[in-house]
């Protein structure tokens, strides 16, 4: 064959590929990354946990714990986890478990951008307290929605702010307790799916909304909080602006460096105020976002510093929900001599149950305080005979114990079991009662006493 006939293919590049790194767990993208609706990380780790056919119990024990730098979930027993369970909401916040779980699931999954779903951004301006909702809260309609037409059931970390009551698309208030059984439901639990309930397995979706009890002022308030939140979420910055500090900077400008001023404009205490205004406590979630209401300012510019310096923003009076003030009640006339024969009468009765002071004065209609003011000889032989009789009660409570542990003993033993006190305590009414002296005595004489035998 000349070589002519020959035919010339391509060189091949015999160099080896870089591989990238594998993921121990499928890299699971979140849902709503870039808008106000972002996924919140329990419902992340609660859609993980079912994309590996997994309960979150499973996925947080078996894999997410043992990387874990903290003993108290890495060295769990049932009964911790599920005091996890309880609190994971904390998760979806900012501290150290939240960054933990953060770094770890990004590790294990190869997904960079979990911490969009935590609030870890927010961490230097906003104090945790009351920041979150301690147990699951959310649409019912965006369920059914979400579910009719074939998207991805999550939960976004909007519902798990304190301070958002109501759905923005369907204006109705967000749901915290299952439909079927009624029950309140953590942000985690060991058998959970995003949608249902994790105690009965009820769907929590509803086609009908709901009508709001909300008036229209607090209604109108809770869709501006609803907008502005999705507005911070939608940041993905750090931001490092101190709030006190720009609060500092309305008083002075907009208040003439008035504290009180500022308090009584916009519905706050002297007190609290005053520790904004020289940084000693961070204004709560719920407070930040009254100021900025009342202010018509986008939460977003109150934290970069935007238009502070301009005078021109004044407090919207229409926009601050005064509270509904109670009016004082005139005094009453006090009938001296049929109080103080009443207090007699209730003295000379020998009667047992005898009644305390508290409740002498709610059947009187008339205030602990001003009785004791006008009647101190009687209140205070009321008062005690009922400690007294409360002492009797306690000291025949105490005897009725010791009765009930010697009978429990001897049941105990003649069944040919060892009388520990874990038995005896489920066979008495008040277990509890083992803290006082007398109970512990007679419980180490009986047990003496058939340990001898």
């Amino acid at each position: 064959m000349l070589n002519e006939d020959l035919q010339v293919y391509d060189s091949c590049n015999l160099k080896s590929i870089a591989i990238p790194p594998r993921s121990r767990l499928y890299s699971l993208e979140p849902i709503g990354i870039n808008t106000p609706y972002v996924e919140s990380l329990t419902s992340y780790i609660s859609r993980l946990a079912e994309a590996h056919c997994l309960t979150p119990n499973s996925l947080i024990t078996r894999i997410i714990a043992p990387e874990l730098k903290f003993s108290f979930i890495k060295h769990s027993s049932s009964r911790d986890i599920g005091t996890f369970f309880k609190k994971s909401g904390f998760i979806n916040g900012y501290g150290e478990i939240s960054s933990e779980f953060t770094r770890l699931l990004s590790n294990l999954t190869k997904v960079n951008n979990l911490a969009l779903l935590t609030l870890g951004r927010y961490s230097s301006i906003f104090p945790s307290r009351k920041l979150l909702k301690k147990n699951k809260c959310w649409c019912p309609v965006c369920f059914e929605e979400w579910m009719l037409s074939g998207k991805i059931l999550y939960e976004p970390l909007l519902w798990s702010l304190a301070d958002t009551s109501i759905c923005h698309f369907h204006h109705q208030c967000l749901q915290d307790k299952c439909p079927n059984c009624h029950k309140l439901m953590p942000w985690l639990k060991g058998k959970i799916r995003v949608g249902y309930c994790p105690n009965c397995e009820s769907w929590l979706g509803k086609s009908i909304s709901l009508s709001s009890k909300l008036n229209y002022l607090e209604f109108k308030k809770q869709l501006w909080n609803n907008e502005k939140l999705g507005e911070l979420l939608l940041c993905d910055k750090v931001f490092a602006n101190n709030v006190c500090e720009i609060i500092h900077e309305i008083i002075q400008v907009l208040f003439d460096d008035n504290i009180s001023a500022f308090a009584k404009k916009l519905g706050f205490s002297k007190n609290t105020v005053w520790s904004w205004y020289h940084n000693q406590n961070m204004p709560e979630l719920r407070s930040f976002l009254k100021i900025c209401y009342s202010l018509n300012l986008s939460p977003v510019d109150f934290i970069n510093g935007k238009q502070i310096v301009s005078r021109s923003i004044k407090v919207d009076s229409t926009k601050l929900i005064k509270p509904k003030g109670k009016k004082r009640k005139s005094p009453k006339s006090l009938d001296r001599k049929n109080i103080e024969k009443e207090l007699l009468k209730i003295l000379e009765d020998q009667k047992k149950p005898f009644l305390p002071m508290r409740e002498v004065a709610k059947d009187l209609d008339i205030s602990l305080r001003t009785l004791y003011r006008n009647f101190p000889l009687q209140c205070k032989a009321i008062s005690a005979r009922y400690r007294s009789y409360q002492k009797e009660a306690k000291d025949l409570q105490i005897d009725r114990c010791c009765l009930e542990i010697e009978l429990a003993i001897t049941k105990i033993y003649q069944s040919g079991e060892y009388p520990t006190e874990a038995r005896v305590s489920k066979l008495i009414k008040q277990p509890g009662y083992l803290r006082y002296p007398k109970v512990r005595a007679t419980l180490n004489q009986f047990l003496l006493k058939y340990i001898s035998i």
